[in-house]
This record gives C-alpha cells, structure tokens and sequence, in this order.
C-alpha cells in the first residue's frame, strides 16, 4: 500500500509540475515582465488568537504598489483547477499571499503553539523585516521519508521551481 501512495503521489507531484511549466508562458504578460520588488512587513497569525499560534506570518507589499504578485497567484490557481489538479470554490477571496516567518505545526514532537503575542505587539508588527525579490515560483513537497530527515520530522524538499522576471 505504500509503495502504491507513493507511487500516486510522484505521479501527482509530476502532473503539478507540468502544470506550472505549461503555465509559465503566462507569465510575463501577467508581470508585465518587470521583476517583484517588495517588502517583508506587518505580522499576522494564521487563524485564531495570537496567545495560541501555529503559524506567524508576514505581509509581502510590492514596492510599485501594483496587484501584480496577486494577479500571479489567482491566475496559477486558477489555471491548476481547470487542469484538474486541484479543486478550488472560487469566490471573491484571492490566494493568501503571505511569507511563513514561523510554523509549529509540523514540530517533531507534534503540533505545538506559541504565545504571539508580545511579536504582534506594535514594537514588532508594523516592522520592515526586508527588502526581497520574487525571482522564482517552487513546487515543494513535504518529505518524512528521505535519508536526511529526523524520523517524525517534516520538512520541504524542493521538486521543481521556474525562474520569474
């Protein structure tokens, strides 16, 4: 039974990169083949009460204040569903953007949370944590299987990645 899940998911994980490859011709036309410069900034808590957080998140803003990143996102997402390598109710929400500074949720020793808020105060939650540029879209994965990982620890391991404007 293992051996057949694994075998599912490295057909999926192909399928998925595939999919991003054929949808990189997009892209340039959506970025209007200019480079994303922005900034890391404004903590915030995925779900729930920041006394009791999983994951600690920040905002990425554009420095040309453009809603080119999420343009990007939405239309990915969109082109994934049609492709039928994902199921997605469209509604008047847009893809999350979001840079992950913490996640506790995939602790070795199980999921844990964090008391967030003394970060989320507002000494650090308007903060400038950087200037960055997207250069790149990854399809990762989540490996407990491989010969580097501590038993019960998950850990991402990149599997393909185009490169942006």
């Amino acid at each position: 039974k293992q051996w057949y899940q694994r075998r599912v998911r490295d057909k999926e994980v192909q399928q998925a990169c595939n999919c991003l490859s054929e949808f990189s011709v997009q892209i340039p036309s959506i970025l209007g083949d200019k480079a994303l410069h922005g900034t890391l900034k404004n903590l915030r808590v995925m779900r729930g009460d920041a006394q009791f957080a999983k994951v600690v998140y920040s905002e990425f803003i554009l420095s040309d204040v453009s809603d080119r990143l999420q343009n990007l996102a939405d239309k990915c997402l969109q082109f994934f569903v049609e492709k039928g390598l994902m199921e997605y109710q469209f509604n008047s929400t847009s893809v999350k953007l979001h840079c992950t500074l913490i996640n506790t949720r995939w602790n070795s020793s199980g999921p844990r949370t964090i008391n967030a808020s003394r970060i989320l105060s507002e000494e650090f939650e308007l903060q400038n944590f950087g200037d960055c540029v997207l250069n790149r879209i990854d399809i990762n994965e989540m490996r407990a299987d491989k010969t580097f990982v501590v038993e019960n620890d998950k850990r991402y391991a990149n599997v393909f990645n185009i490169s942006l404007p």
